[in-house]
């Protein structure tokens, strides 16, 4: 049987192989054009503030309930995750833009502690190497405000290893964001030409496939706070068709945003830490929830 195909999937239901995962998480303020990631929010998966010594790669790999679960599968089965499906809380505002886009991403690993108020080449400790896709193919670097918020903009540097061992560096603005009281908030951009999702800030140079580790980071003048550095490989980019229409108060919206037969289901990796990050419009403080599931099949 054609793994990820019709029939591959309709017997992943009909035998049980499915699991559906209901999550739910605050959304945070609303702020125009920031992203954020979601394990900063409380909620269930539990808030997560990707904590270890300063400037030293930490892998992640997640058991349990530490980030979205998915059940242990035997060692010649693969996984994937089948559908998505959000809904955002309208209730505690009348005239509130919803979230725009999502980005489900698998956390590798992360660079903590980053100081925002030093000029001098910050070099990175790797005694650690990524847990998953170990060849860096297909993993993108993000920036996030992690500590302490920014108080300026900068511009800043990054040296790294590619997916062929070759050293590359990219340049980057750290933008002042307006919701700086929010940990988790993606606020890196290239100022280069580079390969980048239309989301959450990801980088890597022009021609890379991926990302390996990184060397060191040189920021150009101070701009305050504390970041981390994210390794990320993206799943899976989730365009909200009408996101940006108006909620009704004491209303929810669902937003369906994938559900698929196609044959290339996204692989989802023994120990992924499964996280997801939001593209938000419109304004306002107001808290909000968003509830879902994830639903995940294998054989």
């Amino acid at each position: 049987m054609l793994q990820n195909g019709v029939n591959f999937i309709n017997d992943c239901f009909d035998k049980g192989r499915v699991h559906r995962q209901r999550l739910w998480k605050d959304f945070g303020a609303n702020t125009t054009g920031v992203w954020g990631d979601m394990m900063f929010r409380n909620g269930q998966p539990p808030y997560d503030g990707r904590v270890g010594a300063a400037l030293t790669f930490t892998p992640k790999v997640s058991t349990k309930n530490q980030s979205i679960y998915f059940p242990d599968i035997q060692a010649t089965e693969k996984r994937y995750l089948f559908d998505v499906t959000l809904w955002f809380d309208q209730s505690t505002g009348s005239s509130i833009l919803g979230p725009e886009n999502i980005e489900v991403f698998d956390l590798l690993g992360f660079y903590p502690l980053i100081n925002g108020g030093d000029t001098e080449t910050q070099t990175f400790i790797n005694t650690e190497s990524l847990p998953r896709y170990t060849s860096g193919e297909g993993v993108y670097m993000a920036l996030i405000n992690h500590i302490a918020p920014q108080t300026g903009i900068a511009s800043a540097t990054i040296s790294y290893q590619n997916h062929l061992d070759q050293t590359k560096t990219l340049s980057f603005s750290i933008n002042q964001q307006i919701s700086l009281i929010e940990q988790g908030n993606f606020c890196a951009s290239p100022t280069t030409t580079s390969v980048q999702t239309p989301s959450m800030y990801m980088m890597r140079a022009d021609g890379d496939l991926g990302v390996k580790s990184v060397n060191s980071i040189k920021i150009d003048s101070e701009c305050g706070g504390f970041y981390c550095l994210y390794l990320v490989k993206p799943i899976a980019f989730l365009g909200i068709q009408g996101g940006n229409q108006l909620l009704g108060k004491n209303q929810t919206k669902q937003y369906p945003m994938l559900k698929t037969n196609s044959f290339n289901l996204p692989i989802i990796e023994d120990g992924a830490s499964l996280s997801f990050a939001i593209g938000r419009t419109g304004g306002g403080g107001v808290q909000r929830k968003i509830f879902g599931n994830f639903t995940f099949i294998w054989g």
